[in-house]
């Protein structure tokens, strides 16, 4: 099973990511905030941002994290210029 951007909010705190209980990470609010921001600023200057089609996203061989060997994402044209502000 993939990632699905449409999953239910009721499983969204359902993961181990930040740890839990007593070892819950002190700092995962912020994270989760710093990376909401960059993909809303992300999605903003580049409209037309997608994964390369028929790319096979295959999982890094690591028991810790979830990761991936390597994800391809395109850019089909110039960033917008609906915003002056840096990112």
């Amino acid at each position: 099973m993939g990632f699905k951007l449409t999953r239910c909010v009721l499983t969204l705190g359902v993961h181990l990511s930040f740890g839990h209980g007593i070892h819950y990470c002190i700092g995962a609010a912020l994270a989760k905030l710093e990376v909401r921001l960059a993909l809303e600023e992300l999605a903003q200057h580049y409209p037309s941002l997608h994964l390369e089609p028929g790319q096979i996203i295959t999982p890094a061989p690591n028991f810790m994290l979830r990761a991936y060997q390597e994800m391809v994402l395109v850019i089909d044209e110039s960033p917008t210029q609906q915003s002056t502000k840096s990112i």
